[in-house]
C-alpha cells in the first residue's frame, strides 16, 4: 500500500507531519511494502487544499492518506477516489508510520 502524508520537508522519516493539508510545502509517499520513501514538493500552482492530494496523483499511484486532521467534505471526495483516509497524524514522518503500522489512527472507510 503506498500511502501519501502531508508534511514540512524533505528529511524523510525525521520529516516532521504538516498539520494542515493546504499549507504542507511536500507530499512524503511511503510503500509499505517496501519501506521507500518518496518526497514529491508541491509546485506553487497546487491549490492549497485536501482535494489535490488525489489529484496531484492522478494516476491511481497512492492508496491512502495520513493526516492530523481532516474536515469531512474533503474525507468524502477522498474516499469517492478509493483513496482510503487515516486521521491522528502527529510527530515525525517515522512515529505516523509506527502508529499507522499498530492501528493506532482513525480509518475513514
Amino acid at each position: 500500500m503506498i500511502v501519501c502524508v502531508p508534511t514540512e520537508g524533505a528529511k524523510g522519516l525525521d520529516e516532521r507531519i504538516a498539520n494542515d493539508v493546504g499549507s504542507a510545502p511536500t507530499f512524503t509517499l511511503f510503500d509499505s511494502s517496501t519501506n521507500k520513501i518518496k518526497v514529491v514538493e508541491r509546485s506553487r500552482s497546487d491549490s492549497g487544499n485536501a482535494f489535490e492530494m488525489a489529484d496531484h496523483f492522478p494516476n491511481g499511484e497512492i492508496d491512502a492518506v495520513i493526516v492530523s486532521k481532516m474536515e469531512e467534505k474533503s474525507i468524502a471526495k477522498l474516499k469517492k477516489k478509493g483513496i482510503v483516509v487515516y486521521e491522528g497524524a502527529r510527530g515525525t514522518l517515522a512515529e505516523t508510520i509506527m502508529n499507522w503500522g499498530q492501528g493506532r489512527l482513525a480509518r475513514h472507510i
